[in-house]
């Protein structure tokens, strides 16, 4: 006779899944029919490298962007209208996978409920969804390699099949946006604190090397730079631009042209991060050097002035990482307050503000998680896992960055809603 309480239990799961399906869509059909899509400063550069893919001319390519979402752009028929209803249509997917994952680690339909539907109206999923940017793809694997990961967790389904997902959407996470080729590593060094069969580990890391060491393989061909993408100098100088006037004497042409930009740039924004992007068409012409060309050279002087001057790249550091976890979001949102209604900029408002207070949870969270682990009081588990990660991809991006940074936060925010939901939902339950 079938358990009646099981049917019971399962039943109300799908309806509870289905909720958030339809507030999802609901949500997003209401944004759809009032706001229009746009692009941004960085699609051009996504259309560049989906082109070259589409004409196989490689001629114009200069390497910055990654593959997987210009073929997304290509799969879109290069509409942004169509672009961005797939990236709904991928918003509502992770809202799903994340309420999976709640329910994988609580079985708890409140705590999967609101896990999901947090997910699915993060201030950071609802704009970044109606931008041409890689966010929402780059959320959308994130979700999935973490979904994989629980399913493995409580040995759900195939292992084998389990562990591919999660190795090939960790890979296609990194190759969405570069900072995320961490993930791979990272799974890597978590199977293997769990399984030593060989078949497994290979499945969750090979994608990576696949993927990461094809492409880089591809741009040294093409345009002779090994590495998957030719904005790592742009980005380090963005560290080192704050103290380019002690840069060595043979990058003098670079910092010269660098410091006539600099102090526009701080009167325009603030600071002077992104400074190398308004100065870049005259370092090129100046220097006579191509993209690829130019960032070897930022990416030299960058290491060099870090190793010279530690602290004051330090203090660059600590700077950057307060930027990731939402400092400076206020900015970001402040281009909606004269095309948005007073009402909806003060939601915006009101869910950045959100969001940052759960950001704050988060840290406060993953601190003491953290000192109990090293104590020997708790057990790496699935939770830690995910602490790991983001901690680990803040680390990974103030380490390399210093500009958008809480942009860089957004397909991280599904993994924190879910560790201060679970943690506040068991808590209270308790």
């Amino acid at each position: 006779m079938p358990d009646e309480s099981l049917s019971l239990n399962d039943q109300r799961r799908r309806t509870a899944l289905l909720s958030v399906i339809a507030i999802s869509i609901a949500v997003r059909i209401a944004i759809i029919l009032n706001f229009r899509e746009r692009a941004s400063y960085d699609t051009a550069g996504f259309v560049l490298t989906a082109n070259a893919i589409r004409h196989l001319d490689f001629s114009r390519y200069d390497g910055r962007r990654t593959p997987i979402y210009p073929l997304l752009l290509l799969a879109a028929g290069m509409d942004w209208r169509t672009v961005r209803i797939i990236q709904s249509v991928l918003g509502i997917a992770i809202a799903a996978m994340m309420f999976q994952v709640g329910w994988y680690r609580t079985r708890n339909l409140a705590i999967s409920l609101i896990v999901g539907l947090l997910s699915s109206l993060a201030i950071s999923a609802l704009l970044y969804e109606q931008i041409i940017y890689s966010e929402t793809l780059c959320t959308f694997w994130i979700a999935l390699s973490v979904l994989a990961c629980a399913r493995i967790d409580v040995e759900v389904g195939s292992r084998a099949r389990n562990y591919a997902l999660l190795g090939i959407a960790a890979a296609l996470a990194g190759m969405t946006r570069p900072m995320f080729l961490f993930l791979g590593p990272l799974y890597f060094a978590i199977a293997l604190a769990r399984t030593r069969v060989r078949s497994a580990l290979a499945l969750a890391l090979a994608p990576t090397l696949v993927l990461a060491l094809g492409w880089s393989a591809f741009n040294k061909i093409t345009i002779d730079y090994l590495g998957v993408t030719t904005t790592t100098g742009f980005n380090l100088s963005n560290h080192s631009g704050g103290f380019i006037e002690l840069a060595p004497p043979r990058y003098k042409s670079i910092a010269e042209i660098y410091m006539r930009y600099r102090p526009w740039q701080i009167a325009r924004m603030g600071s002077h991060t992104m400074t190398i992007w308004v100065a870049e068409d005259e370092l090129e012409r100046a220097t006579g050097m191509s993209t690829p060309q130019l960032s070897k050279a930022l990416t030299r002087m960058s290491l060099e002035m870090f190793v010279a001057h530690p602290m004051l790249y330090l203090e660059s550091v600590a700077r950057a990482w307060m930027r990731f976890w939402g400092i400076g979001f206020f900015d970001f949102v402040r281009a909606y307050q004269e095309s948005a209604s007073p009402t909806l900029y003060a939601t915006i408002v009101a869910l950045g503000s959100l969001q940052l207070a759960i950001n704050l949870a988060f840290l406060m969270i993953a601190g003491i998680v953290l000192l109990k682990w090293i104590r020997g009081r708790v057990r790496f588990n699935f939770d830690l896992a995910i602490i790991a990660l983001v901690l680990t991809a803040s680390l990974v991006e103030a380490f390399m960055e210093y500009g958008e940074n809480v942009r860089y936060l957004a397909p991280l925010v599904p993994l924190i809603i879910y560790v201060v939901a679970v943690r506040l939902g068991e808590a209270t339950v308790g």
